[in-house]
């Protein structure tokens, strides 16, 4: 290993051990980004699958519209081996954007430089590869369990692509419950959904979902107090948007988050309803 290459390594390593704490998808995304931003002496191979994986990232301002989300939803990975079998009736698979059908195939690019290769970032990033997707594995898993219960609830990651070329990722749960009188008309089905995702400058931000036919609530949980005035400040320009697409808001909230000790007790909402 070359004296370039030696610096790289030793400038990246600081930034993987911080990343190991982290989601495995995160990890990974932010291995890859340090990765790009020193590819002198990286692999062909590599480098591009670095690229080609960045490349099938969302930005944010694609999911906040709804075709968007859909779409990045489809593409999480989750769904890949039902769309491959063509169980489906969504649009064509698009392997270049689904992010499990990205995953492999880094996975297979890596997999015949590991047992010559002296560069310990090869070898991490094919371990951050391979827990990512045990994570994508074990929310499929959960999916069908539940669908086998007939409370059907999707637990994925969507990564993102955000300003300045920086990543994240949001954690959504989504849950589906039949009405009370067992109808099955999606008019009358609750659908509860917990986001989560930390962008830069606003901290951490996780927002709760349900949706009864056209009515929804939102309650937003921050955990810097100038953010969550923020949002407090933006809450009836919600309502309007939400309005815009045919949805009632029938309640609208903030709250400081949970502290990261753990410390028991839901905070107090601050409230606007109809």
């Amino acid at each position: 290993m070359g004296v370039s290459a030696l610096a790289h390594r030793d400038a990246y390593a600081p930034a993987a051990r911080a990343q190991s704490q982290r989601a495995p998808s995160r990890a990974l995304l932010d291995s890859l980004q340090q990765l790009t931003r020193t590819s002198e002496s990286l692999s062909g191979r590599l480098e591009s699958g670095a690229a080609r994986l960045l490349r099938a990232l969302n930005t944010p301002e694609q999911v906040t519209r709804l075709e968007g989300l859909k779409r990045a939803v489809l593409n999480s990975g989750l769904f890949l081996e039902a769309r491959l079998a063509g169980k489906s009736h969504e649009p064509a698979l698009d392997l270049s954007r689904d992010f499990k059908a990205v995953l492999l195939r880094l996975r297979a690019e890596l997999a015949p430089q590991l047992p010559a290769t002296q560069d310990s970032r090869l070898t991490d990033i094919a371990t951050q590869v391979e827990r990512t997707l045990a994570r994508l594995d074990l929310s499929q898993l959960a999916t069908v369990a539940a669908d086998r219960e007939h409370r059907p609830a999707w637990a994925l990651e969507l990564p993102l692509r955000t300003q300045g070329d920086q990543v994240d990722v949001a954690r959504l749960n989504i849950q589906r419950e039949d009405d009370a009188h067992g109808g099955h008309a999606d008019a009358r089905r609750t659908y509860s959904a917990v986001l989560k995702l930390e962008p830069a400058g606003l901290g951490r931000v996780t927002a709760h979902i349900t949706l009864v036919g056209e009515h929804v609530s939102v309650a937003f949980e921050v955990a810097d107090p100038s953010v969550q005035a923020r949002f407090e400040n933006r809450l009836e320009a919600l309502r309007t948007s939400l309005a815009e697409r045919g949805l009632t808001a029938t309640r609208l909230a903030t709250a400081r988050a949970a502290p990261a000790s753990g410390e028991d007790g839901f905070p107090a909402f601050t409230d606007t309803r109809v």
